[in-house]
């Protein structure tokens, strides 16, 4: 009885670190894949901020001609 409930108890330590290591990787990647997007993301915003800003420049500096 004991070596059996040791055994089991050793099988369950090990089966709930590779669970824990397995999971940590899953988020870990989770994680990576949600910065990702939100990098990509703002790039698009920035980008069409980028496109305003000019076309307001365009805008002040054909203004200010007359």
């Amino acid at each position: 009885m004991d070596r059996s409930f040791h055994k089991a108890v050793h099988k369950y330590r090990k089966h709930s670190k590779e669970a824990r290591k397995h999971f940590k990787h899953v988020k870990d990647k989770a994680l990576g894949e949600g910065l990702v997007a939100l990098s990509k993301s703002l790039n698009q915003i920035n980008t069409k901020l980028n496109v305003i800003n000019k076309k307001l420049d365009r805008i002040k500096s054909t203004h200010h001609r007359y």
